[in-house]
């Protein structure tokens, strides 16, 4: 009888290691969709439709903000996943910022545009590369103790956020007709201070953290659903007050930790 049993149990292991689930597959299939939509921003890039090109970049960042979130709420999460998650966050917030920017602005400045660019992508990578040695379990150069100090907040700016900041003056370029913005030795000074900001130490709000009292819940609601109508009426002018306010909350938490520390 128990030999009936564990072949019993053995032919259902089988059948399972030959049958997957289709929806176990969903997280990463939103990974690739995240990926193909930084790759699709270069090609816009490359054909001069920058408006396309950062669009495609956001619609990069929403994919890499639910993958995980499915992965966790279907139980589904892998080793495998987490490696394809890590290279499309590279390509889609690293290199395609980096050349839609470079082939939008920078390429004036030749080869010192060329060079800035580089410096960003090269940030985000390590930036990167750091955010998987702490999830690995404080391997390397980062200790407990640097982990429990960033336990509910980000080290640095996460990659997503990276790339907003890094096309907030193409959007602002878009939303107000401003030239500056585009001026390469202006967008320069962009993303050297942005790709410093993602290598840094400093404290950045992490949104899965977040908490906030039941009776918030219909006030939260509402300003989503204005959110929802501001970027519905002008994309581009909401994107820019939320990329600010973003850039705002981490000045605020780098005073906060400079006042504690005195």
């Amino acid at each position: 009888m128990r030999d009936k049993i564990v072949i019993k149990d053995k032919k259902a292991l089988v059948s399972n290691l030959q049958e997957l689930n289709l929806i176990r597959l969903i997280p990463n299939m939103t990974t690739i969709a995240a990926l193909c939509m930084g790759l699709t921003a270069i090609r816009f890039g490359i054909l001069g439709q920058f408006e396309y090109a950062v669009l495609s970049i956001i619609a990069a960042a929403f994919f890499d903000g639910i993958d995980g979130r499915l992965a966790r709420l279907l139980k589904v999460t892998s080793e495998l996943g987490a490696e394809m998650d890590s290279l499309s966050d590279f390509i889609s917030f690293g290199v395609s910022p980096a050349i839609v920017i470079y082939l939008a602005t920078m390429s004036q400045l030749r080869n010192i545009g060329w060079g800035i660019v580089l410096f960003f992508a090269v940030c985000m990578a390590f930036r990167l590369a750091r955010f998987n040695v702490m999830n690995l379990g404080n391997r390397g150069d980062v200790d407990t103790e640097m982990s429990q100090e960033f336990k509910d907040k980000f080290m640095g700016v996460p990659a997503p956020a990276g790339a907003m900041i890094s096309l907030l003056p193409l959007i602002l370029y878009f939303a107000f007709d401003m030239p500056m913005a585009l001026n390469p030795y202006f967008y320069g000074g962009v993303l050297l201070i942005t790709g410093l900001m993602l290598v840094s130490r400093i404290p950045t709000p992490s949104f899965k953290s977040m908490t906030f009292p039941r009776r918030w819940t219909l006030l939260i609601l509402l300003i989503t659903a204005g959110l929802i109508v501001s970027l519905i009426i002008d994309h581009w002018i909401t994107l820019s007050g939320v990329i600010l306010i973003y850039i705002g909350t981490i000045i605020y938490q780098v005073c906060v930790r400079q006042k504690v520390s005195t």
